[in-house]
């Protein structure tokens, strides 16, 4: 879930042209966009060519865009939507936990529903990756010599847990790099994230993150107090019904959906549900193994794009 800004993919209808019918007629442009300083690097004034479409004159006429990400990515997508409707015509808002990280929804699922889905997959899973987490602590108890064991025989280097470690405030994990002390800065000001796990419900070690660990670990490490209703009061939390044109769509294997919005508010706040769908998997490129699901899925997100071009018009 740690994507960036500059992850969020703006299209004016780019793939869907041939939907348009032939009297609107759409060039292709480019223009010098900076490079968004959310990943935490200095990036000074670097720039990339970002593309648009536009019908007649971008300065006298208004331009249609619709918003297709995933992830936080998606979450921005509806945002932008709620924010922009003047500027944005709709968005298709793939496994956006928005519930979730405006703290309007439970921080206890997302170990219990990893757990569910290795279950899913084979009923010894979970009691076998218990055991695995068991063994470990076995060997770390007996010493260097069980520690540091390399089971690659040495075709790998082994990880070096004291100095590649990236302690965050999002118990599912920030990632490395620069990235990852961005995403932390977030999950530390405005973003709520899962709470951690147990070892009852879930099949991995007793971790909790409390909100008040969570506090006492951003003021550390940041000087900082995390806002925990900051995404609510400014970005609507659930209160979203004024809002329209937005796809919410969710894999039932992914353990952000019960973060994000499950059923359909509206004839235009429409929430599909994948079965068998993992993380984003609508927004993925097509594969031969993908479910049914998934493919209607994707030809449901097409049909509203339709119905969003032929409103524009």
């Amino acid at each position: 879930m740690a994507a960036v800004l500059s992850s969020v993919y703006i299209f004016a209808v780019n793939l869907l042209l041939t939907l348009v019918t032939s009297k609107s007629i759409y060039e292709e442009r480019y223009h010098d966009q900076y490079i968004d300083h959310f990943n935490y690097a200095s990036n000074r004034n670097q720039t990339f060519k970002q593309r648009y479409l536009i019908n007649g004159s971008i300065f006298s006429m208004r331009t249609m865009f619709y918003i297709q990400p995933y992830s936080y990515g998606g979450m921005l997508s509806a945002y932008m939507r709620f924010k922009y409707p003047n500027l944005v015509n709709g968005a298709i808002a793939s496994s956006a936990p928005i519930y979730l990280v405006s703290n309007q929804s439970s921080r206890d699922f997302f170990f219990q529903d990893v757990t569910k889905d290795f279950s899913l997959a084979n009923k010894q899973c979970p009691s076998g990756v218990k055991q695995g987490f068991q063994r470990i602590e076995d060997l770390v108890n007996s010493g260097p010599s069980g520690l540091y064991y390399n089971g690659t025989k040495g075709s790998l280097k082994c990880f070096d847990v004291d100095t590649e470690f990236v302690e965050c405030a999002d118990p599912t994990g920030c990632g490395v790099g620069p990235d990852s002390m961005a995403w932390d800065y977030q999950a530390c000001t405005e973003s709520m994230m899962p709470a951690g796990s147990n070892g009852k419900t879930d099949m991995f070690p007793d971790l909790p993150f409390t909100l008040k660990m969570r506090d006492e670990y951003c003021e550390k490490k940041w000087n900082i107090v995390p806002r925990n209703d900051w995404l609510n009061v400014h970005l609507w939390g659930k209160d979203i019904l004024t809002a329209s044109n937005i796809v919410f769509a969710n894999g039932s294997l992914d353990p952000w959906r019960r973060g994000g919005v499950l059923s359909s508010l509206s004839d235009s706040l429409i929430a599909i549900l994948i079965d068998g769908g993992a993380h984003h998997l609508d927004l993925r490129e097509a594969n031969p193994l993908d479910p049914r699901s998934v493919i209607h899925a994707r030809q449901e997100e097409v049909k509203y794009i339709q119905k969003w071009i032929e409103q524009f018009q």
